[in-house]
């Protein structure tokens, strides 16, 4: 994030750009776990976590940069 910012990219912007990617990984995450299971995986819930923790992860590390950034 600090690079983008020397380079004048707004955090904003980076949050604008990184949330729609974050989710779209996510519903991609949800379209394996559904082929899998479909397809006889013995697809636990733990696929569906390893696909999506990290993910969220992320975000959630996103937003809380963001709030500290405002403080």
């Amino acid at each position: 994030m600090q690079f983008l910012q020397t380079r004048g990219v707004s955090e904003l912007l980076v949050l604008a750009l990184a949330i729609p990617v974050l989710l779209v990984v996510l519903l991609q995450a949800s379209w394996v776990y559904a082929d899998a299971r479909r397809e006889g995986f013995p697809a636990g819930p733990w696929l569906l976590a390893v696909l999506t923790v990290p993910g969220l992860g992320f975000l959630a590390y996103l937003v809380a940069r963001g709030r500290t950034a405002k403080r």
